[in-house]
């Protein structure tokens, strides 16, 4: 409660109105606020996934980019997992309100994880509440939320992953090593890169356990990282083989006439200004404020003609 009361009070601005605002920066000018446009791509990635599973076609593929030719989403950060969560969330409400759950969500969680990773270690409660608080505000993983990127700012499963392979070689129970497979599963389906650097991580924790125990049991030992590995692969083969299979073999123009000829995409103009949201929700340190969209031309409008920069619309 203490998490979720923090997280409230710190985003109070935009949960009073999560339907119509997102978090942009407040700070750096209007160059960091064009940078942070991110959650527009996060946004339509949520809705291309709530699109395209149901009217069967390839999610990592589209013909709305560099029609008619199509392009690869085999190497896009599409954020499946955040995406099924957001999927209900979206029909019930908003895009833009399925989209701001997903951000908010994530500090609760990582702080909870932390807290119960930080108790596995020190097995004190102040320190736990202290790890769990660090760990769910700390400034890169706000600053991810600011910028609008849910894969990065997902940080909850890191320490959950690492609590389930600790508890796995500590017990030697293979019920952690199928928590810890699943786990890792949620991981890859969030980003690849979330995908690599639990890879690292669990190389070194290996590595560790294997000098603490001397080798101890290590039939065992490999047994535990055998199902783990072989789980977590298991689980997510079908979206690893298809990302290799689509980003290294010739262009697919499956479902191409599907989607061109669906009534959801003849007008991609109203696409557009559904996802665009009528307010923004500017932090300035302590101070959080929203403003209207006018007061924000840069981030949602062409400049005029003479400005330098490129035009396009967010």
């Amino acid at each position: 409660m203490l998490l979720l009361g923090l997280t409230v009070l710190f985003f109070l601005p935009l949960i009073l109105d999560m339907s119509n605002s997102l978090l942009v920066p407040g700070f750096g000018g209007t160059q960091l606020g064009q940078q942070s446009r991110d959650k527009y791509h996060f946004i339509w990635n949520f809705w291309w996934l709530r699109y395209a599973i149901p009217a069967h076609l390839d999610p990592l593929r589209t013909q709305l980019m560099f029609y008619p030719q199509g392009a690869s989403l085999a190497l896009q950060t599409i954020d499946y997992l955040d995406g099924a969560i957001a999927a209900p969330l979206a029909l019930a409400f908003t895009k833009i309100f399925s989209y701001n759950v997903v951000i908010l969500l994530s500090f609760p969680l990582a702080g909870v994880t932390a807290f119960l990773f930080s108790w596995h270690l020190t097995e004190s409660r102040l320190a736990s509440v202290i790890g769990g608080l660090i760990f769910a505000f700390f400034p890169q993983h706000t600053a991810q939320a600011i910028f609008g990127h849910p894969n990065i700012s997902n940080v909850a499963w890191f320490p959950a992953y690492f609590l389930a392979l600790m508890l796995t070689f500590e017990s030697g129970k293979a019920k952690y090593a199928l928590l810890a497979a699943v786990i890792l599963s949620a991981l890859t389906l969030i980003d690849l890169e979330q995908l690599v650097m639990a890879g690292i991580g669990t190389l070194i924790y290996l590595v560790y356990r294997v000098i603490e125990t001397r080798a101890a049991h290590p039939l065992r030992f490999l047994t535990l990282a055998c199902l783990t590995a072989a789980v977590a692969i298991g689980v997510t083969s079908p979206y690893l083989y298809s990302s290799q299979r689509v980003s290294s073999g010739p262009r697919n123009h499956r479902g191409s006439e599907k989607l061109r000829d669906s009534q959801t995409l003849s007008d991609p103009a109203s696409v557009q200004r559904s996802l665009r949201p009528q307010l923004f929700l500017i932090v300035r340190g302590a101070r959080r404020r929203t403003r209207k969209l006018d007061d924000l031309r840069w981030l949602d409008r062409p400049r005029a003609r003479g400005d330098r920069g490129d035009n396009h619309e967010g």
